[in-house]
């Protein structure tokens, strides 16, 4: 029986859970990773499938997906025992415009600053214990739809932690929290962008 083609999909897992057709684009996982750039930019025209790369990169990384190996399984990427390994073993933090259609400025910038809001929300969990200062916990507990543009900026911004230990046991506080294993992870990003507001920040950390 053919596969559905489904219209308008931006999410890996659902593709692959619901039998959807597919075009196999986890070579790119090992190109990506293979190339070692701290920064990746993709530019391509709307619905050429840049988020659901994103999303493809986000479930193939994250710890949250750790052990779901069958979303990978009869792909290009799986036929290799390193990225098999590779599998679910990075805390990702995965943010997207997509959905950002607002017409006038006012309302894009609020729906921004919203999914940042959101994104942090998920980390919550950071404040209860001392990976992050005082002034980190307050910035953490500023950022919301309502925040100036300058914290908005803020809060996306990638920085070096101020000594090398501290980066590495924020790591691994993450990779624990998800369900991963205590490691050192390098940092790596991914963004694309098409014509217009569409624009997805992926991070491996």
């Amino acid at each position: 029986m053919p596969r559905t083609v489904g219209i308008g999909k931006q999410d890996f897992e659902k593709i692959i859970t619901e039998d959807c057709f597919y075009v196999d684009k986890t070579g790119f996982i090992k190109e990506w990773w293979e190339n070692k750039d701290e920064v990746t930019l993709i530019t391509r025209p709307r619905r050429f499938g840049k988020t659901l790369n994103m999303s493809m990169l986000e479930k193939f990384f994250s710890v949250r997906y750790a052990g779901r190996g069958d979303l990978f399984e009869g792909l290009a990427i799986w036929t290799e025992e390193k990225y098999r390994r590779l599998q679910g073993t990075y805390p990702v933090i995965f943010l997207s415009f997509a959905d950002v259609k607002e017409t006038n400025f006012k309302d894009t910038r609020e729906k921004i600053c919203q999914l940042i809001s959101m994104l942090y929300e998920e980390f919550r969990f950071l404040l209860d214990g001392d990976l992050l200062s005082g002034k980190e916990k307050d910035f953490f507990d500023s950022v919301s739809a309502k925040m100036e543009t300058y914290a908005a900026t803020l809060s996306l911004k990638i920085k070096p932690d101020r000594t090398g230990e501290r980066r590495r046991s924020r790591g691994s506080d993450l990779s624990e929290r998800a369900g991963g294993q205590r490691e050192k992870k390098p940092g790596r990003e991914s963004s694309s962008c098409g014509w217009g507001l569409n624009e997805t920040v992926f991070t491996v950390q």
